[in-house]
């Protein structure tokens, strides 16, 4: 591809010296591919970079409520104690489309400043509810619906677990290399800056 460009750009110089056009005084061919527009519509085309799949597991403590199932009296057992087994898997990138002008800036190279890696799509694979006495699956179980406290609370556990992982990080570490080598194929020299993930700036606060 580099000398297919370099083999057109020798015989449009040769045209045009035939035609007695001014030939451009840059030295640079490709400076006018240097713009933030430009790389901005470059990086934009990825829509994504340093895409994840992490599988996890999240224990939920103590599930029971009075005011969950209006069934749920009639077979629950006095005095059980249960806790539920969710297996999620999750997506997590950095999402290239979240870049502005204001993300790039161009001197004598390009800068690039990353959003930071989030998690794109959770999946919850399996719930499966357990009696802590027997540890053998409880009578009731939650299926694949949560009430809405159980689906915040598998979320923060699962933030926290990306976070504890490294996950996140690794995420982090890909994008930006897979941005480096976008950019130097395109032969825009650049330096590349990456945002922490911001759940684990909320975890750490």
């Amino acid at each position: 591809m580099y000398l297919g460009f370099k083999v057109n750009e020798k015989h449009a110089l040769r045209s045009s010296s035939k035609t007695g056009e001014q030939q451009p005084t840059s030295t640079n061919p490709h400076h006018t591919e240097n713009t933030p527009a430009h790389v901005l519509e470059i990086l934009q085309a990825e829509q994504l970079a340093g895409s994840l799949i992490y599988k996890t597991k999240i224990i939920l403590l103590d599930t029971t409520s009075q005011d969950t199932s209006p069934n749920r009296d009639a077979l629950w057992q006095q005095g059980q104690k249960q806790l539920t087994l969710v297996q999620a898997t999750v997506h997590v990138a950095v999402d290239l489309s979240e870049l502005t002008l204001q993300s790039i800036t161009s001197k004598n190279a390009t800068s690039v400043v990353l959003p930071p890696a989030r998690i794109m799509t959770t999946e919850i694979d399996s719930l499966t509810s357990y009696d802590t006495k027997t540890g053998l699956p409880s009578t009731v179980q939650l299926g694949l619906s949560m009430t809405s406290a159980q689906e915040q609370d598998v979320k923060l556990q699962i933030e926290h677990d990306l976070c504890a992982s490294g996950v996140l990080q690794t995420s982090t570490d890909d994008a930006q290399q897979r941005v480096v080598a976008l950019l130097a194929s395109k032969h825009i020299p650049s330096a590349v800056t990456t945002t922490d993930p911001v759940l684990c700036r909320k975890a750490a606060s």
